[in-house]
């Protein structure tokens, strides 16, 4: 995502009020609350966001890259899954139940990716996604996300691809712009 420096005077009780948002809702840094809280406010006087229009090159993973991304996503998701306190349900997949009893997908993407993918039969399943996003230190930034959102918003997989039919795909953006943030996670010595 690309970003352009603003200088901006703000007053001491709305940096107060921000701040606090930032420790309620688990931001890493103000940065990113300041940001959600304008993402809300655009979206509040209905002033669409543009989003990037996806690249339709061949992606850069092949069977090779595709395998390892996928045992690394296996291992991850569980784990922040455990961190979590979640129960999971399925052996095979990164697929939990929360508190409530509500069914959840943890994908996850490492910091070179900006996107994370779902099997429709699994979307078709849960309740929610959470979105796990590696930021440089080695923490996952945490998203949730409605499957109505997903199904909206997401994108069919590769058509080459082996299981392109089979999935969907929402980048990175999307999920910022239209899931609920949840704070960071720190995985080590986990997945060291």
């Amino acid at each position: 995502m690309a970003t352009a420096p603003v200088g901006v005077r703000i007053p001491d009780e709305v940096m107060a009020a921000v701040e606090m948002y930032r420790r309620r809702d688990l931001f890493p840094d103000r940065s990113e609350a300041i940001l959600k809280l304008i993402r809300i406010g655009l979206d509040r006087v209905k002033v669409a966001i543009p989003v990037k229009v996806a690249n339709t090159e061949p992606a850069g993973q092949n069977a090779e890259t595709g395998r390892e991304a996928a045992k690394w996503g296996s291992t991850t998701g569980p784990n922040i899954g455990a961190k979590l306190g979640f129960t999971r349900i399925s052996s095979t997949g990164s697929e939990f139940r929360d508190a409530k009893g509500q069914r959840l997908s943890i994908r996850c993407a490492r910091r070179t990716n900006n996107q994370i993918g779902l099997l429709n039969d699994m979307r078709d399943r849960v309740d929610y996604v959470i979105g796990a996003f590696e930021a440089a230190d080695g923490a996952f930034n945490l998203y949730k996300i409605g499957v109505e959102s997903w199904t909206k918003y997401s994108r069919p997989g590769s058509p080459g691809s082996k299981v392109g039919a089979k999935l969907t795909l929402l980048t990175r953006g999307r999920v910022e712009q239209y899931g609920e943030p949840m704070g960071q996670v720190h995985l080590h010595p986990l997945t060291s």
